[in-house]
């Protein structure tokens, strides 16, 4: 908190005061009150006389624990602008030459000013390639060891006039990433936009000083010219919604310096590429000579699907490019040296439609509709590098990541991209490599894709491969070695599509299950409520072992029923219906479990009444020993096969406890034949319907296993494999070895426990009765 005096006739103000005791309190610390600070304001608030500069100092002894070195604070004026040209025509002419190439069109509706917020991008400044050292710029830091990114802070429009400030922040080159800032160069500046040209047209004031430690700061260079044009038109080297050009005024008598450039990109955060209402029809311009080098390249290679039949050619489905989003994918790009990488390969034309959410700063891509097509077409991209590539040779830039535009061809009917790509070989001298003449680009690459079918047979295998290859001389310093691409899992709009019928699908079918296994399990109760009787003959462990086939995947995903599932794009598309499907079959589940467990404490309580203090093992501890065998032998076998074929023995383990679930009868059959039982115990609907419901699954997982119900999602909902043995095997053997042992039930049930055998072995079990003569 602070309080002091103001001099208008100076713009001083002088303040002392005290910190507070915390952020959220107004109480100031009595303890530590002895803080000074002095602003500086301006007179006037004018190009060049812009800045509130001060200093916050503290009073105390430099050995106080509570003193604090003085902080600096460079802040823009608020006050009312005044320009400092009243006459608009004075702004015409600072800088005549357009900054765009002759074939691009620009932006000439003053709307643009307005609408498209490019003073909220960060632009890339490009140094004069002859330039060294001071003659660069008027900065004390520049040059083009030097990385330079421009942001524009406060602008402001009036009547087609405005005024802000650009920031330029420096970091010298280290390795194939800048370092941190070092220092930051502040110019004021004013201007009006020019219809006739396109242009924003501005003169600018270099305030040296403004933020080091003093409370002034020197406005004098007030010569400084800059020109700001927003194309609509893209080719092969020029990508960039704003470009700009800042040099000496003509006439100046200042320190000359080499003009130099920025450019930006376009912005989608800020609706359709920025632009608001007033969005443009963008334009690609292809070059015919890199588009048929492309080809021809292509056309002497072999098709990735060459060893098919023409047959199976004939029938396989690529996207036919009317999506930009199916064309966009992340890639890992792996180097003849053995180090890998990541890039992103971002569509920008197909035909004559661009990609109006092309964004190669991020590597976005949105959907955007192009006209139906079944020959090839015309396609660009803009590559993304994000890492360090000396596998590419490629020089060091003023961003962390490179951008390789490239173009060609696209072919629908066999799903292959074939594109000559460029590399800014500017700043090869500075790495001590041979001068090479080549200009600033080195469009000898050729890049071939390979997209995965759209068919649903293809879906668990749909990856992007590719390759990089220079076309130069081995010994060319441009040369680079063979490049391999791959990416990752891509999902195509269409198969995403389908992908949520099958989830839903998939959410139905959990629901459906476990409705019946309500209704199924609600037939044993009242069954024992009406025959009590029955209920010391119900196997402990089959109950527990159906109880926990339940009670697993219960306790392992109910955190779903309370996890932010927003970051799953398949769940965005659903508009929170699978979430709401997914708390209900968690909720079914936990209903499906405390009837088995009541139903399980029902037949424990009964065991215990009958055996006394002998407790309910008496009866269980013979048909547990049988079950032991087969259970031990059944689950190494299965262990040991399936972990020497995918090297995992716990998911092994898991999938033998799915299927100890599915044949969940095998106890009871096992305590029947011991028993010796007389009757029904299970009722019907019980063991012949849950023996259905854990067959269900793998009767569907047939039916998911053909081509019409193939998804490329992995987040299962039901039949998940990673709790059970799905294969064409087990999918046919379990469901017929629950059917085989619910007959042995209904058997043992009607015939005696004991029908398929007089073997004398097994154990009576018969309980004393108490003599009811007189003692």
């Amino acid at each position: 908190m602070l309080k002091g005096l103001w001099f208008p006739g100076s713009g001083t103000l002088c303040m002392a005061g005290c910190f507070v005791q915390n952020s959220l309190s107004k109480v100031p610390d009595m303890n530590n009150c002895k803080v000074k600070a002095l602003f500086q304001f301006p007179e006037l608030n004018t190009i060049n006389h812009s800045l509130v500069k001060g200093i916050l100092q503290s009073k105390r002894d430099v050995l106080d624990p509570l003193f604090f070195e003085p902080i600096h604070i460079t802040a823009i004026s608020e006050a009312p602008y005044v320009f400092r040209k009243v006459d608009n025509n004075a702004y015409e002419g600072v800088l005549a030459r357009p900054n765009v190439p002759e074939h691009i069109n620009v932006w000439k509706d003053v709307a643009a000013v307005h609408d498209f917020p490019w003073y909220r991008q960060t632009f890339t400044v490009v140094w004069d390639n002859q330039c060294m050292g001071q003659d660069c710029s008027p900065f004390r830091v520049s040059g083009p060891t030097v990385s330079t990114v421009l942001s524009v802070e406060q602008m402001v429009f009036s009547d087609g006039r405005f005024h802000g400030f650009f920031l330029f922040r420096h970091g010298q080159f280290q390795g194939s990433h800048g370092s941190p800032h070092l220092d930051t160069d502040i110019v004021a500046i004013e201007g009006m936009w020019n219809a006739l040209t396109g242009q924003l047209s501005a003169f600018g004031c270099y305030l040296d000083g403004a933020t080091n430690s003093s409370l002034a700061y020197d406005s004098s260079d007030c010569d400084i010219a800059i020109t700001l044009q927003f194309p609509v038109t893209l080719d092969l080297t020029f990508r960039y919604s704003v470009v700009g050009r800042v040099e000496r005024k003509n006439g100046s008598g200042l320190k000359a310096f080499k003009p130099f450039s920025f450019t930006g990109h376009m912005d989608i955060s800020f609706g359709p590429i920025g632009w608001g209402s007033t969005s443009p029809q963008l334009e690609y311009v292809y070059t015919p000579k890199r588009v048929d080098e492309a080809q021809s390249h292509c056309q002497g290679s072999h098709s990735a699907h060459s060893d098919r039949s023409k047959i199976t050619r004939r029938k396989l489905k690529y996207p036919a490019g009317h999506l930009f989003a199916d064309l966009g994918f992340m890639a890992t790009l792996k180097y003849s040296s053995g180090s890998m990488s990541k890039a992103f390969f971002s569509p920008v034309a197909v035909n004559k439609r661009t990609n109006s959410h092309f964004n190669p700063a991020v590597g976005l891509v949105t959907s955007a509709v192009v006209s139906s097509m079944k020959m090839n077409v015309n396609i660009s991209y803009d590559i993304n590098l994000f890492e360090s590539f000396q596998g590419f040779k490629l020089v060091q830039n003023t961003t962390i990541f490179q951008h390789l535009p490239a173009e060609g061809v696209y072919s629908p009917r066999t799903g292959t991209v074939c594109l000559s790509a460029c590399r800014c070989v500017a700043l090869i001298p500075l790495l001590g490599q041979t001068q090479v003449d080549h200009g600033d680009w080195d469009c000898e690459t050729h890049i071939r894709l390979q997209y995965p079918p759209t068919n649903p047979g293809y879906l668990d295998k749909l990856q992007v491969t590719g390759e990089f290859v220079s076309l130069r001389n081995q010994k060319d310093p441009l040369y680079f070695d063979r490049v391999i691409i791959s990416s990752g899992p891509i999902f195509y709009e269409e198969q995403a599509a389908s992908s949520l019928i099958q989830i839903d699908f998939e959410m139905i079918m959990g629901i459906v299950s476990l409705t019946l296994s309500i209704l199924f399990i609600g037939f044993q109760l009242y069954h024992v409520r009406k025959n009590p009787k029955v209920l010391p003959q119900m196997s402990l462990l089959a109950l527990f072992v159906l109880t926990l086939g339940y009670l697993i995947p219960l306790v392992l995903n109910f955190e779903a029923i309370f996890s932010n599932r927003s970051k799953q794009n398949v769940l965005e598309w659903s508009d929170g219906w699978l979430e709401i499907n997914e708390v209900i079959v968690r909720l079914m589940t936990m209903v499906v479990f405390l009837l088995l467990v009541c139903l399980l404490h029902l037949s424990r309580v009964s065991k215990c009444e009958i055996s006394g203090s002998e407790g309910p093992w008496q009866m269980e501890k013979a048909p547990f020993r049988v079950c032991l065998i087969p259970y031990m032998f059944a689950g190494l076998i299965a262990i040991v096969i399936y972990g020497i074929k995918q090297s995992n023995f716990l998911d092994g383990l898991k999938r033998f406890a799915g299927l100890a679930v599915d044949f969940f009868l095998f106890p009871q059959l096992v305590g029947n034949y011991v028993w010796e039982v007389q009757g029904t115990v299970l009722s019907f609907p019980f063991y012949m319907g849950m023996s259905f419901v854990r067959s269900l699954p793998h009767v569907y997982d047939i039916l998911r296993r053909s081509e019409f119900f193939s998804i490329r999602d992995r987040r299962y909902y039901y039949a998940n494999p990673n709790w059970d043995f799905y294969s064409t095997a087990w999918d046919t053997a379990i469901p017929c070895g629950c059917l085989l042992l619910a007959l042995i039930l209904f058997c043992q049930q009607r015939y005696g426990g004991s029908c398929f055998t007089q073997t004398p072995w097994r154990q009576r079990n018969t309980y004393k009765q108490i003599s009811m003569s007189p003692i």
